[in-house]
């Protein structure tokens, strides 16, 4: 049962093939705990549940037509035991749970006859180090005292066999541990080597695809052991070597020249691993617990964004997405999930959504790191398409490739690059300076291309369509015309031509991406829904002249014909009772409500965008996690941990409480008045302008925007009237009463402006 937010509990051990275990992770690590705190050879129950396994973002396996095709290198488990264990009485209680904000899972079991253990694990925030500490108390009187053992398995799920496409080699053991090094043949090759080590003096061994660390428990019952991770990879090995360049477009080409002018290093492992043991041993138990903990409050100290003590679901469910999408950070990317039980870890357009709601924060950090990805696999991205445009890897690996997954993801890819653009877009908004814009322009400009060239068809009558592809609402059933292809055209080609005039860049297309963007335009507002707002596609002007009336029926009439045949095709499947296509699932994805909220947000409605927020907690998890989608008892749980849902629901909150647009900031746009009496929060808008705002009984208290950038921001606000109390006015700015919100312009600086 449930006894807490962030807790989870019972009388005896839970079966942990029943249920989803709680996440740690870092930028490069990701792993699963089972009930006792640490790892241990099972299968889960259902498919799309993270295995319990160690994971490592991005190492995968070669595009083979063998058995795991390009899933994520399985890297082993490990379990901690103490040496007698099972003469012990059984567990009479157990309980777990998660502090977010301190990234550790705590784990207490009580056994019969009064023994206790404490157990409390992580993977530390900043370096490769998993931490398995126990302490146990009451233990029975034994000849020679207790010890226990840790053991580490290289090992595949469902088989203690070494993994797929590895060697592993054992070193000479040290006082306090041992390691092994290994091989990943994949991408490439990866060079690793995994140490298990404990605090004080130990016996060490390696047996077989296993390390083995034993030691005596401390004077207060505890120990502590940790496992090390480090392997060859270099800091940057997305670049990829193309000698070849005068295919390139002038953009293209001198991103591929900056690239292959980078010296890339790769680190010694053992080097690596000598100074991990060595910062370990150092800082001991209490050093390493201190430093997660500090990890993890600067993350969070980086945002403000306190709903109401009342909330309770809201705010537990909001910490643990802020942690959820933490834990899947990687070196790149963000993916829907960091596990192979998701797709293969694969790096689809659900990036967008942690993107952002970070961004949204005032977190510029993992964005910035996504768009330098999407930069340096430029060339190679151009490459797939002969340079006309860039075709960006959907499933990513360190060293940039495209590659399937073995569920056959390749064969229904997403081409989607409209939200590579949008999130483009939106970073140099918030950003707001030209060096950030010349950068990443390159990428809105390979992307309008790539529409130009392979997605959208010019018709007779002044008119467009998409060629048939893969939309993310139309799941996996080849469809034209699909609503985000259409909004994505649309707002790609014309922002291409308007980011070229302002940084005075020397385009001969831009005509031709001004004339397409106006047909696009048409074409998503027929066809965009949701994603017409989600993509501002409004600021797209219209064609000139009208479209024949009779191409536009006869595509009506294609569209719908290949609509019907798709219902026929998928009897059974997605057309069922719920999007999952399994009858017995709530009827939306988790991400699709808080999807809902974010859109409604944009379009000012504010009642309908509360009321699909509050549809997230009847789906909330154990630890206030979420998933994809679940069924209505919880039997049933597709793809917990989900990073999709985790960042939508942080993107959708920060949207309900400010909409940026350009100069223009409109407060509570996705919130009714008199909602929430006491919130506080800071939020970004655009021109690196951070808005701090207070309420108290319901009204503004504090109101204040800072530019975190050196320069003046010239900003026009809109407040709902029923947010200010009577008479309340802004200081020093002019203001207007428009439809009940008042209105009204600012100056910001570094030094900040406006004040209630």
């Amino acid at each position: 049962m449930i006894t807490d937010l962030f807790d989870v509990s019972g009388s005896s051990l839970p079966d942990d093939t029943k249920r989803f275990g709680p996440l740690t992770g870092n930028d490069e690590i990701k792993l699963c705990l089972d009930a006792r705190g640490a790892m241990h050879d099972f299968t889960p129950d259902q498919g799309s549940w993270p295995p319990p396994r160690i994971v490592w973002t991005g190492r995968r396996h070669a595009r083979t037509n063998d058995r795991y095709n390009s899933n994520l290198f399985e890297w082993g488990f490990v379990d901690v035991r103490l040496d007698g264990e099972d003469d012990l009485n059984a567990v009479t209680a157990w309980s777990q749970r998660l502090r977010p904000r301190q990234g550790i899972v705590e784990t207490d079991i009580a056994l019969g006859g009064g023994a206790t253990m404490r157990a409390e694990s992580f993977v530390h925030l900043e370096r490769n180090v998993v931490v398995l500490h126990r302490r146990y108390a009451g233990l029975p009187r034994r000849q020679g005292g207790w010890k226990a053992k840790a053991v580490w398995t290289f090992c595949m799920v469902g088989t203690e066999e070494i993994p797929y496409r590895t060697t592993f080699a054992p070193q000479p053991a040290w006082d306090n541990g041992i390691a092994a090094d290994t091989t990943a043949d994949g991408i490439i090759v990866y060079r690793s080597r995994i140490a298990l080590v404990v605090s004080g003096a130990a016996q060490a061994r390696a047996v077989g695809n296993r390390l083995e660390v034993e030691a005596p428990l401390a004077a207060d019952g505890s120990v502590a052991f940790c496992l090390l991770l480090a392997d060859d990879l270099g800091n940057d090995p997305q670049l990829l070597d193309t000698p070849l360049d005068d295919w390139m477009s002038p953009p293209v080409r001198a991103i591929n020249q900056e690239t292959r002018a980078i010296k890339l290093e790769k680190p010694d492992p053992a080097v690596t691993i000598d100074g991990l043991r060595a910062w370990v041993t150092e800082q001991g138990y209490a050093g390493l617990r201190k430093s997660q903990q500090a990890a993890w409050k600067a993350y969070y100290d980086g945002f403000m964004l306190e709903l109401p003590a009342e909330e309770t679901e809201l705010r537990a469910i909001l910490d643990t997405q802020l942690y959820t999408v933490r834990c899947s950070y990687s070196q790149f990317s963000l993916p829907a999930n960091p596990f192979n039980s998701s797709w293969g870890a694969g790096y689809f357009w659900d990036e967008q959504f942690p993107m952002l709601g970070l961004m949204a924060c005032g977190d510029m950090e993992m964005p910035r790191r996504i768009l330098e990805f999407r930069r340096r696999c430029l060339p190679f991205s151009s490459r797939m398409v002969s340079g006309f445009g860039a075709r960006f890897p959907t499933c990513a690996t360190e060293s940039g490739q495209h590659i399937a997954d073995r569920n056959g993801t390749d064969a229904y890819e997403f081409f989607l690059p409209g939200f590579i653009v949008n999130y483009t877009w939106l970073y140099c908004r918030y950003m707001d300076d030209e060096a950030t814009w010349r950068r990443y322009y390159p990428l809105i400009r390979e992307c309008a291309e790539f529409y130009r060239h392979w997605q959208l068809v010019e018709l007779p009558g002044n008119h467009a369509m998409i060629v048939p592809g893969i939309d993310v609402d139309e799941s996996i059933s080849a469809y034209d015309d699909g609503p985000a292809m259409a909004c994505g055209a649309a707002i790609s080609l014309h922002l291409a031509a308007e980011i070229a005039d302002i940084l005075k860049l020397d385009e001969p297309e831009a005509p031709e991406w001004r004339r397409l963007s106006k047909l696009a335009s048409r074409l998503a507002r027929e066809v965009g829904g949701g994603f017409y707002t989600e993509f501002g596609v409004a600021m797209v002007p219209e064609p000139d002249e009208p479209a024949d009336p009779a191409v536009v029926e006869w595509r009506r009439g294609k569209r719908e014909a290949l609509r019907q045949h798709r219902r026929r095709k998928n009897a059974g499947g997605h057309s069922s009772a719920s999007v999952s296509g399994d009858p017995e699932m709530v009827s939306e994805w988790a991400w699709a409500h808080v999807g809902s909220a974010y859109v409604l947000a944009n379009e000012g409605k504010a009642d309908e965008a509360l009321a699909a927020l509050r549809k997230v907690p009847a789906l909330r998890l154990d630890f206030s996690a979420l998933c994809e989608s679940c069924s209505p008892d919880k039997s049933r749980i597709h793809h917990p941990w989900f990073t999709t849902v985790a960042g939508a629901y942080v993107r959708a909150i920060a949207r309900m409480l400010v909409r940026p647009d350009g100069e223009n900031i409109r407060l509570f746009p996705g919130l009714p008045a008199g909602t929430w009496q006491e919130l506080e929060f800071r939020l970004m808008a655009h021109g690196n302008v951070e808005v701090h705002v207070k309420l108290e009984a319901g009204v503004i208290r504090t109101l204040c925007l800072r530019r975190r950038a050196p320069g003046t921001r010239r900003c026009r606000m809109t407040i709902p009237k029923a947010y200010l109390a009577a008479g309340q006015i802004v200081a020093g700015v002019t203001g207007r009463e428009v439809d009940g919100k008042i209105e009204s312009e600012v100056n910001v600086d570094e030094r900040g402006a406006v004040c209630i």
